[in-house]
């Protein structure tokens, strides 16, 4: 319950000790851990899912363009460990492609041959 409490510190401490360009580009998580222990005894759950839904609802409405995510899991029996890294990497990745513009935004496909020169002078060949 503390750190569920200390969300907005955590979250300014962040962007506190950031690099001032990339405050914005922050990927943020919010993992709610020992999920193996709520399944055992669902009464010593400490934080209730309609407060963390009401947090989310309010981090996210102040930055909805890098929502912060939640998941909840177990480190000791492994739960939702592996998903959770899988949601990050694919918004990672996605966020670097929209970033990059190597995602056509029409269509959402990758762009390929992405040399400039290659493109202006499509016979031409490049040396080495």
């Amino acid at each position: 319950m503390e750190s569920f409490e200390e969300i907005h510190y955590y979250l300014r401490e962040t962007k506190l000790h950031s690099d001032k360009s990339e405050k914005e580009k922050f990927i943020r998580i919010l993992f709610g851990n020992k999920l193996d222990k709520v399944k055992q005894n669902p009464s010593c759950r400490q934080v209730n899912e309609s407060d963390i839904q009401e947090k989310l609802k309010e981090i996210n409405g102040e930055n909805p363009e890098n929502p912060l995510m939640y998941f909840e899991g177990s480190a000791l029996d492994k739960t939702n460990i592996n998903e959770s890294f899988e949601v990050f990497l694919n918004f990672l990745k996605e966020k670097y492609l929209q970033e990059t513009k190597k995602v056509d935004e029409k269509n959402g496909q990758f762009k390929l041959n992405e040399n400039k020169e290659e493109n202006e002078n499509p016979g031409k060949k490049k040396c080495c």
